[in-house]
């Protein structure tokens, strides 16, 4: 991974990443860049046995300080897209399996907070009043997930607009 400044492009990631990197969101209250990473032999360039999570990283000096892990039940698994809560809690998207996971504020596991049923999760976003997330899933466009209970809405109605398709979100304000 690289940081551009000024001066360009320099090494800024201390630790070899040991796949792809992909989603990436700043939590710069706690000082974090958190990263969903993917890697193994059935990722292009990749080799090993196959192993997804997130990656937690210090923002001021790149410093890996933790991977945490999908959790492990057999289920192929593909981390790509990720959030960070105002309270610091981490929400990553499984785009194999349909599942939503957790990774509470100081927290060292991934837990899943829903099965959603659906079959390519993609970008997410916090909702401006915390309480939910918004979800991407590329067949059917835009989902709500309530953070209470993990409990996963219709698609959201889209006025014509196309939604199906889309990849990472970010919220501006209430939008």
């Amino acid at each position: 991974m690289l940081r551009l400044g000024p001066r360009g492009a320099v090494a800024w990631l201390k630790r070899p990443a040991t796949g792809g990197l992909f989603g990436m969101a700043i939590d710069a209250r706690r000082g974090r860049l958190w990263i969903a990473q993917t890697g193994g032999a059935d990722v292009p360039g990749g080799s090993g046995p196959h192993a997804t999570g997130v990656l937690e990283v210090r923002l001021s000096d790149g410093g890996a300080i933790a991977f945490h892990p999908a959790p492990e039940d057999g289920k192929p698994r593909w981390i790509g897209d990720l959030t960070v809560a105002g309270d610091g809690a981490v929400y990553a998207s499984d785009s194999l399996n349909g599942q939503l996971y957790r990774l509470a504020q100081g927290g060292k596991a991934l837990t899943v907070l829903a099965e959603t049923g659906l079959r390519s999760l993609q970008g997410l976003v916090v909702t401006s009043d915390g309480k939910s997330l918004i979800l991407g899933d590329y067949p059917t466009g835009l989902h709500l997930v309530r953070l209470a209970d993990g409990a996963v809405g219709q698609a959201m109605p889209s006025a014509g607009v196309e939604l199906r398709g889309l990849d990472g979100l970010k919220r501006h304000g209430r939008d």
